[in-house]
């Protein structure tokens, strides 16, 4: 699509800034005047951070996760294991409580 010949060049557009009263269409484009530290940025911000230390807090966060299967593992086995032993031992008591019966005088009454 072909300019108009009365519309000055793109590059020219952009060069140049507007004067404050006039309303062109490039007045969208003209620089913005940077706002105050202190402002709460708008929709469109971003956080700079240094890629390293997203690298860390990903690892720290999957460190903290391998830990924390490791003692809920470990700690299962461990309540699985004195549930067993209390199992053994209340069978081997119940055992000893038994009466002991002479197989040699089981049938005689």
């Amino acid at each position: 699509m072909a300019r108009k010949g009365t519309q000055p060049a793109l590059y020219e557009l952009i060069r140049h800034k507007p004067s404050p009263g006039s309303l062109t269409p490039t007045s969208s484009y003209a620089p913005q005047p940077p706002e105050a530290p202190g402002h709460a940025g708008g929709p469109g911000r971003f956080v700079k951070l240094p890629v390293g230390s997203v690298y860390i807090a990903i690892s720290a966060v999957l460190l903290a996760i391998v830990i924390a299967y490791i003692y809920g593992y470990s700690s299962g086995e461990r309540g699985a294991r004195e549930r067993f032993e209390q199992k053994r031992i209340d069978e081997l008591n119940a055992h000893a409580a038994l009466p002991e019966v002479d197989p040699l005088k089981a049938g005689k009454t």
